[in-house]
C-alpha cells in the first residue's frame, strides 16, 4: 500500500498580501475573459475549505487566485458544461443559511419578548413550552449541510481545475496534483488535461501568478473510494452511515494554539485542533481517502449488504456463558462469564467483519501492476486463485480451477476510483466458507497447542522428536514414508503402563459453522528406538519389525464439558487403526458443527474453546507386549465448502 500523502495541507491556500504590482492575475485575466463568465460567477461565490469543518475561512477562491501565489488554472469555456447546475447549488447553500439566520433570529425574538413579559406581563398566562434546544439542532443541521455542499463545490469544481505551481515546462504528458489531491495527466503538446482538450480558439494567458487555460469542457472529477460511498450514500446506506458512526474527532492540545488560562485554571485554545480517527477504517489497514493509495474495493449495496448479514450471520451465534482462562490443569478453566449479550456482539462483529474486509492492495498481488493498468488489476482480482484483504482476511475463488470469476464480485463491472477500482455489489454471492473460515494448521511440537496429556510415561507433554535419515544420528526406520512431515518433527506421546492415553488439543478461535478435522499421524515405529523388534538381527536372520496395530478414538467437547456430535448423534468416532508404512492424514470428521462462536468475545475472556481429545486405549494382549504410543504431528481444521478448495 502506498501510504502517507496527506491530499490538501493548509499551506495551499495560505494567504499572502504581497500581490505584484505588474502584469494580471488569475483572478484579473478571468474577470476580462468574457468566455469563462460562468466560471468567474460560480468560483467568486464558493469560500476556501481547508477541510470539510473549517467554518472560519472567509476568502473566496476569486481571493485565492489574486494572490502571488503559483498556479496553473484549467478554466471550462462557458456552454461547455451545464454551469446552471453549479449555480442551483449555491442558490441552495444560500437558502439553507438564510433559513438558519431566519431561526437564530428567531431565539432572539423570542428572548426579548420574555424580557418584556418578565418586566410587566400578565403572571398568570400560561408560558409555551421551551424548545430552544430543538431550534438550535435544526440550525446546526442546516449550516452543516451547507457547509457540506459548498466544501464539495470547491473540492469537485474549483480545486479539480487548479494546480499548484507551475506546469508549462513539460510539453510531453506529465502527472498533475489537483489542489483537491487527485492525480491527473496534461499533456501541453497534444492540448489534453484529464482527457479533456484545451479549446483550440483560446491561447494560453500567462498571468502575474500562473497561467490560465481555457478547456472545452469540464474536468471530469473522481471519487476515490470513500467519497464514492459518500456521494451514493442512497445506495450504500447501510455500509456508509455504519462507517460514519465510528468517526472519532480527537482534540489535540500540541498541534492547537494555546490562547490563555480561564478563571477556572483552564486552557483556552486561540485554535482548537481536531483529528479525525475511524475504528473502522483504521482496523481495515486501507487508506481508502488517501489519493497515494490503491485499492480495489469491494461494496455491497443495501440489499447486497442484506444478502451479506444473512449469509455471515450464522457464524456468530454466540452462547450466553462461556467458560474460560484455560489453565492446562485437568483441563479445567479457572473463570465463567455468565449473561453474555448475544445478540448485540453478533450483530456488533459481524458487521465489523464485513466493513473492515472489503479492500484488496494491488502492491501485494501475485504479479506487479502500472497504476493506470486497471483492467489488468481487475482482471488479476476477478481470476486470481486467492486474494488477501488488507486486514488478513484470504477470499478463496470457487472456481479457481476453471479461471471462473470469483463470485465475491458478482456479475457487476469496475467503477473507476481516484484510488483504485470499486465493486458496487447489487448482490453477494459469496459464501462466507471461502473468506472469513480459514484453514487453520495447528503443530503439535509447539508446546503451547497442547493442552493436557491424561497418563503419559514420557513427560507431562510428550517429548519432540526429529526423524533424521543420514549420518551417525540417523534414527529415521527405513521402512517408513514420512516425507509429508514438515522437518521430520512431530510430538510423541507414550501410554504410562495399562491405562489409556488421552491428548487434550485446544480448537481456538473458531466460528459457530461446519468443519472438517483432520489429523497427521506418524506410525510409532517411525522413530527406530520406538520400534517393535521381534528379534535381535544376525548375519542370518535380519531384525524384523513388528506391527503395532496402534488404534485410537477421536472426541470433541465444547468450553462446559459437553460432547459435540457428529451429523449422526454420536460423540466419538470410531477406532480408526495408524498405518505401519507412512505418515498420513486421518479425517475423524468430514462435517462436524461447532454450535457456539469462539472468536471475537468481549476483552478478557481468553482462552476458551472446544477441546479435541485423542485417545489410545491398549488391549489387554497388548499391553503384556510393549507400550502403545501416539505420534501426532498436526491437527487441520478446515471450513466445509460447497465445493473444495485444495
Amino acid at each position: 500500500m502506498l501510504l502517507g500523502y496527506t491530499s490538501c495541507s493548509d499551506d495551499h491556500f495560505d494567504i499572502k498580501n504581497d500581490v505584484p504590482a505588474a502584469g494580471n492575475t488569475l483572478w484579473q485575466n478571468i474577470e476580462s475573459t468574457k468566455e469563462l463568465s460562468d466560471f468567474r460567477d460560480i468560483v467568486s461565490q464558493i469560500r476556501v475549505f481547508t477541510k470539510e469543518d473549517d467554518t472560519k475561512q472567509t476568502i473566496t477562491y476569486a481571493d485565492l487566485l489574486k494572490q502571488s501565489q503559483s498556479f496553473t488554472l484549467w478554466a471550462p469555456l462557458n456552454g461547455t458544461y451545464d454551469a446552471q447546475s453549479y449555480k442551483d447549488k449555491i442558490a441552495e447553500i444560500e437558502r439553507l443559511r438564510k433559513e438558519a439566520a431566519d431561526l437564530q433570529a428567531s431565539i432572539g425574538a423570542r428572548s426579548d419578548e420574555g424580557e418584556t413579559e418578565g418586566e410587566g406581563g400578565d403572571a398568570g398566562e400560561t408560558e409555551e413550552p421551551d424548545n430552544t434546544g430543538e431550534i438550535q439542532k435544526q440550525i446546526a443541521q442546516l449550516q452543516k449541510r451547507a457547509n457540506t455542499l459548498e466544501y464539495n463545490l470547491g473540492v469537485q469544481f474549483a480545486q479539480n481545475h487548479l494546480a499548484r505551481f507551475n506546469y508549462e515546462m513539460n510539453a510531453g504528458e506529465q502527472n498533475v496534483r489537483l489542489l483537491n489531491g487527485k492525480l491527473c495527466t496534461y499533456n501541453a503538446g497534444a492540448g489534453l488535461f484529464n482527457g479533456v482538450a484545451l479549446n483550440p480558439d483560446m491561447k494560453t494567458i500567462p498571468s502575474s501568478n500562473g497561467t490560465l487555460h481555457v478547456l472545452n469542457g469540464l474536468a471530469p472529477f473522481s471519487y476515490n473510494v470513500y467519497e464514492y460511498m459518500e456521494a451514493y450514500s442512497d445506495l450504500f446506506s447501510n455500509v456508509y452511515n455504519t462507517i460514519v458512526s465510528y468517526d472519532k474527532n480527537t482534540f489535540s492540545p500540541g498541534s492547537s494554539t494555546p490562547g490563555a488560562m480561564n478563571e477556572n485554571g483552564e486552557m483556552v485554545y486561540v485554535d482548537s485542533v481536531f483529528y479525525n480517527q475511524n475504528e473502522l477504517l483504521n482496523q481495515s489497514y486501507a487508506s481508502i481517502k488517501n489519493e497515494d493509495s490503491l485499492y480495489v474495493a469491494v461494496i455491497p449495496s443495501d440489499q447486497a449488504w442484506e444478502d451479506a448479514l444473512q449469509k455471515v450471520k450464522p457464524l456468530f451465534n454466540y452462547a450466553t456463558k462461556y467458560n474460560y482462562d484455560y489453565k492446562n490443569i485437568e483441563t479445567q478453566f479457572a473463570s465463567q462469564l455468565t449473561d453474555l449479550n448475544a445478540d448485540s456482539l453478533s450483530e456488533y462483529n459481524l458487521r465489523k467483519s464485513l466493513l473492515t474486509s472489503m479492500y484488496f492492495s494491488p502492491s501485494i498481488f501475485g504479479q506487479k501492476f502500472e497504476r493506470n493498468d486497471l483492467q489488468g488489476i481487475a482482471n488479476y482480482a476477478e481470476h486470481a486463485d486467492s486474494l488477501i484483504s488488507t486486514n488478513a482476511v484470504v477470499y478463496y475463488n470457487p472456481n479457481a480451477a476453471t479461471k471462473g470469476k470469483n463470485p465475491l464480485f458478482s456479475n457487476v463491472d469496475y467503477v473507476k476510483a481516484s484510488n483504485g477500482i470499486i465493486y458496487p455489489l447489487s448482490s453477494y454471492d459469496l459464501d462466507p466458507s471461502y473468506s472469513f473460515v480459514k484453514r487453520r494448521y495447528i503443530d503439535i511440537t509447539q508446546q503451547y497447542n497442547v493442552g493436557y496429556v491424561k497418563n503419559c510415561g514420557n513427560g507431562s507433554y510428550g517429548e519432540v522428536i526429529t526423524l533424521t535419515a543420514e549420518g551417525d544420528y540417523a534414527n529415521l526406520n527405513p521402512n517408513v514414508d514420512v516425507s509429508t512431515v514438515e522437518e521430520g518433527r512431530y510430538r510423541y506421546f507414550k501410554v504410562n503402563g495399562t491405562q489409556a492415553l488421552s491428548v487434550y488439543i485446544p480448537l481456538p478461535s473458531l466460528y459457530s459453522t461446519k468443519y472438517r478435522i483432520r489429523v497427521q499421524l506418524l506410525p510409532n515405529n517411525a522413530y527406530l528406538t520406538d520400534a517393535w523388534i521381534d528379534q535381535p538381527a544376525t548375519e542370518e536372520d535380519p531384525e524384523t519389525y513388528l506391527p503395532q496395530n496402534t488404534k485410537f478414538e477421536a472426541q470433541l467437547f465444547d468450553d462446559e464439558g459437553n460432547a459435540i456430535l457428529d451429523p449422526d448423534g454420536n460423540k466419538k468416532t470410531d477406532f480408526i487403526t495408524i498405518d505401519e508404512d507412512a505418515a498420513k492424514y486421518y479425517t475423524l470428521w468430514d462435517e462436524i458443527e461447532i454450535p457456539k462462536c469462539y472468536t471475537g468475545l468481549p476483552s478478557g475472556v481468553n482462552n476458551t474453546f472446544p477441546m479435541l481429545v485423542l485417545t489410545v486405549t491398549p488391549s489387554k494382549q497388548e499391553q503384556k507386549r510393549k507400550q502403545h504410543a501416539l505420534s501426532i504431528a498436526k491437527v487441520v481444521i478446515e471450513p466445509v465448502h460447497p465445493v473444495d478448495v485444495q
